[in-house]
């Protein structure tokens, strides 16, 4: 059994889809300043991508 802290409170869907909505957000911002229209975008731009978005929230967001 995982060790939680005895105040842990396990988020709901709903909060889990608002972070991810957030997060996706910010990744768009940041993508838009990191990569020009003209990019080329190669497998390490998307992991990157997908851990911009996701890494906050989940500790295998942009790995494969």
């Amino acid at each position: 059994r995982e060790h939680r802290p005895a105040d842990f409170v396990p988020l709901t869907e709903a909060d889990m889809k608002e972070a991810e909505s957030e997060w996706l957000d910010r990744a768009y911002e940041e993508a838009a300043v990191r990569y020009g229209p003209m990019h080329r975008f190669r497998t390490r731009d998307i992991r990157e991508l997908h851990g911009l978005w996701l890494g906050p929230i989940y500790s295998w967001a942009g790995e494969y």
